[in-house]
């Protein structure tokens, strides 16, 4: 017997998206809100070519299996339709947005075909919503920025003298951009070389071994130039920085910063993955 959904569930549906943070969550909320209204299984799959995935819904084995082996063999352009599992228990599909490459489906056991338009406008709402995920992180990122930011300045205002200065911008950048180093260096006019003044990640050794005239290595070049600089990967500097191979593997970023008479320059923070290297970028802006 087909039973009708309640219209209801749209916005049930548009709540649980609207408090995700990412698509799993979203699934899960939209499965979850589904049993709390209908009192049955549900389930949320991406189809990415011919391979579907589960990406929500507490269902036994032999269903999943069944509901994937489904919805694998549905056309591209099949939106809504009805299909049995092994027991022949029937399942009403729906899918979410319409995506050439890459599809979500909602899978509701039982026939629910009286409820089309109904289940198509869910489907919408929760399209909406996830293409929405993207840009709700991004804005909770920046939101954890600045509240990071603001932290680091209030604590930068109440440093006093040049090392505390130093010691607090290690200390804050390290957290904020989550580095796995970052070392501030200061110019000695006497000794015409740049020193490690503070560091975060780097050995006390390490650091007071290090003395760079300006112009030499990056660290140099940036101070004699005033300009930051993002290394994608120490390989790709220019032939001319004969040093290149002696740099720790991984992008860094190298930023000059002043505080009256001194020149402080922040160096290396540095990440351990290549691939979010690109983040560097928010270096100079934090500084």
């Amino acid at each position: 017997m087909q039973t009708q959904l309640p219209c209801r569930l749209c916005a049930d549906a548009a709540i649980a998206v609207a408090h995700a943070e990412n698509l799993t969550s979203a699934c899960e909320a939209i499965v979850s809100a589904l049993f709390n209204t209908l009192l049955t299984e549900s389930a949320m799959f991406q189809l990415t070519g011919s391979v579907c995935t589960r990406l929500a819904g507490p269902i036994d084995a032999p269903t999943e299996q069944a509901w994937r082996d489904h919805l694998t063999t549905l056309p591209p352009t099949s939106v809504f339709g009805l299909f049995g599992d092994r027991d022949g228990t029937p399942a009403t599909y729906v899918a979410i947005g319409a995506h050439t490459d890459q599809r979500l489906f909602l899978v509701i056991e039982d026939d629910w075909t009286q409820s089309e338009e109904v289940l198509l406008a869910c489907a919408e709402v929760i399209s909406v919503g996830l293409d929405a995920l993207p840009h709700r992180e991004q804005a909770r990122q920046q939101n954890r920025l600045l509240v990071r930011s603001y932290r680091f300045l209030r604590e930068l205002s109440r440093a006093r003298g040049s090392e505390a200065v130093a010691k607090t911008v290690a200390r804050h950048l390290g957290s904020v951009l989550d580095a796995d180093r970052v070392s501030v260096a200061r110019y000695d006019e006497h000794e015409d070389r740049l020193r490690i003044a503070a560091t975060r990640g780097l050995g006390a050794e390490v650091a007071g071994s290090v003395s760079v005239r300006p112009g030499d290595w990056v660290l140099g070049h940036v101070h004699q130039s005033g300009k930051p600089l993002i290394v994608n990967e120490p390989a790709q500097l220019p032939a001319g920085q004969h040093h290149r191979t002696r740099y720790r593997p991984g992008p860094f970023a190298v930023v000059p910063i002043e505080l009256d008479a001194d020149h402080l320059v922040a160096i290396k923070a540095q990440r351990a993955a290549a691939a979010e290297g690109s983040r560097l970028a928010e270096f100079h802006n934090a500084v």
